[in-house]
Parts: structure tokens; C-alpha cells; sequence
């Protein structure tokens, strides 16, 4: 005769991913699908570059619209990219979660030779593409010698 065994493991685990899920709910997913805390900002891979004529810094926007997405500089000089990714539908069961929603805010600080005035910012294919430039009085430039 076999007799069927009730795993109490799965059960188990069934509980935690729930409570893992309100609990994501509540604190504005800051929580990994695996549990550990994590900022929302940590979903956004940052690439700086920088050239003669300024810098261009990519970040990864994946989900993102372009609405959602504010860039300022502050006072103190620098760079705030703010953005929110709005979480799925409310109205599905959710059975694994691996992508972080919620706020995301980076900074940067500037350095003294940027041009405030000259910064461009473009969401193209989940990626965004802020271009700083540098003064022009103050970028390289090569002297001819007579």
C-alpha cells in the first residue's frame, strides 16, 4: 500500500515565499527575491565615461518609461537621477520575483569643470544616456607651434 507523503518542507517554503511577498509589498521592494535587503538602486548598473569634451554617464533603465525618469543638479553640484519602476499587475499570483521595483535615486557629484548648463539625458532601448559636457574654456586643446 502506498501512502502519500506531505512534504512539511514545501509547506514550509510555500509560507516564507508568501510572507517574502507581502513583506515586499510593505517596504517598497526592497527585499531580493532571495530575501536579503537590497536598495532599489542597486537594479541599475551605472557606466561612466568620460572624453575631451565631457562625460557621459549610461545607466541601465530596463521597464523604465521615460516619464517616470527625473535628472536635477543641485546646489552643491551634482547629479540626481531619480526614477520609479511601477510593479506588475496586483492582480497575479506572483511565483518568483528576481526584478527589484520600487524607487531608484543616484547621485554623482560633478566635478568643477562641467558645464551645468550643457547636460542632455536620452532613454533609448533601457538605457539611459546622460551626456555632460565640459566648459569649453576649460576642455583640452592641442597649440600649434609657429
Amino acid at each position: 500500500m502506498l501512502i502519500k507523503w506531505n512534504d512539511p518542507w514545501t509547506a514550509l517554503q510555500s509560507e516564507m515565499h508568501s510572507l517574502r511577498d507581502e513583506m515586499q509589498q510593505v517596504f517598497g521592494g526592497l527585499l531580493s527575491s532571495s530575501g536579503s535587503r537590497r536598495h532599489a538602486d542597486d537594479i541599475s548598473a551605472v557606466r561612466i565615461l568620460e572624453d575631451q569634451t565631457g562625460y557621459i554617464i549610461e545607466m541601465a533603465m530596463p521597464g523604465i518609461a521615460k516619464d517616470a525618469i527625473e535628472l536635477e543638479v543641485d546646489t552643491d553640484n551634482q547629479l540626481i537621477i531619480k526614477a520609479h519602476r511601477k510593479r506588475e499587475s496586483e492582480d497575479v499570483i506572483l511565483h518568483r520575483h528576481e526584478r527589484a521595483f520600487g524607487d531608484i535615486c543616484h547621485s554623482f557629484d560633478l566635478p568643477n569643470d562641467v558645464d551645468r548648463e550643457q547636460i542632455d539625458a536620452e532613454l533609448r532601448d533601457g538605457l539611459l544616456h546622460v551626456s555632460v559636457s565640459k566648459r569649453p574654456e576649460l576642455q583640452h586643446r592641442s597649440i600649434e607651434v609657429n
